[in-house]
């Protein structure tokens, strides 16, 4: 399952992120560890916090940036909108499925 939503990483957002989830039938999260995860997860979903679950995620954010400029850090280059980084996170995710 692919799902991302563009944010502040405050509580609003994973609400938003947790709402594109939730469909689906999730027994365990694993995260960072920021607090607005324990805010917005239901009781019968375990929430690991743990490095080694989340280590691909990380590797696959570190892919994003490098090939998405706006997502670089400490560059100039950036998203003038949530738009254009929504649009530019949708055909880094699905770009398979798109240039068939």
């Amino acid at each position: 399952m692919l799902a991302f939503y563009v944010g502040s990483g405050l509580e609003i957002s994973a609400k938003r992120m947790l709402e594109k989830i939730l469909h689906h039938d999730i027994k365990i999260v694993a995260t960072d560890g920021n607090f607005t995860y324990n805010a917005v997860l239901p009781s019968k979903i375990k929430h690991l916090v743990s490095k080694s679950e989340t280590c691909l995620v990380e590797s696959f954010n570190s892919k994003m940036r490098h090939y998405i400029p706006c997502l670089a850090r400490k560059t100039k280059a950036y998203a003038k909108s949530k738009e254009a980084l929504n649009r530019a996170m949708k055909f880094f995710m699905f770009r398979d499925i798109l240039c068939k």
